[in-house]
């Protein structure tokens, strides 16, 4: 699947990034890595930072590949974190994992789960942590204009 067949099926639309709207989700990114960073949070609370981090992230390769989702569609959130490997080149089994923290952030932040562990935690940190300079260099590279 391509991005332009995602748009033939309704689930991206065309979309002209902006620079002084690519770096706001990039302060937004770093907000939410800070705020995934604060122990005096509970592990869920900080999970939801860790996820915020994550789609945005996802979000900013996104349009700067001149896409976007339509936030009332239900799974824009899915559809973003499942286009990584059409924007930044991620890999299948990274998809697999991003998906399962996205249902763990679902399952605490509309069921209220509480059974987030320290482990899902450092997970979902270190993808983020490893996936951000990857986005950057990217965005260098291919959409300096947005820098």
């Amino acid at each position: 699947m391509s991005l332009d067949n995602l748009v033939k099926i309704g689930k991206l639309h065309p979309h002209e990034a902006r620079r002084d709207e690519i770096q706001r989700l990039l302060r937004g990114l770093e907000r939410s890595l800070a705020d995934s960073r604060v122990e005096a949070l509970s592990n869920e609370g900080r999970l939801a930072a860790s996820y915020d981090a994550l789609l945005r992230l996802a979000t900013i390769a996104l349009r700067a590949a001149g896409y976007r989702t339509s936030p009332e569609q239900p799974g824009h959130h899915a559809i973003t974190l499942q286009a990584l490997p059409l924007t930044l080149g991620t890999n299948a089994d990274l998809t697999m994992q991003l998906d399962a923290f996205r249902r763990k952030r679902n399952l605490a932040a509309y069921e209220g789960d509480d059974s987030v562990s320290d482990r899902d935690l450092a997970e979902l940190l270190a993808t983020v942590d490893e996936l951000r300079p990857r986005l950057l260099a990217w965005l260098r590279k291919q959409h300096p204009e947005l820098m």
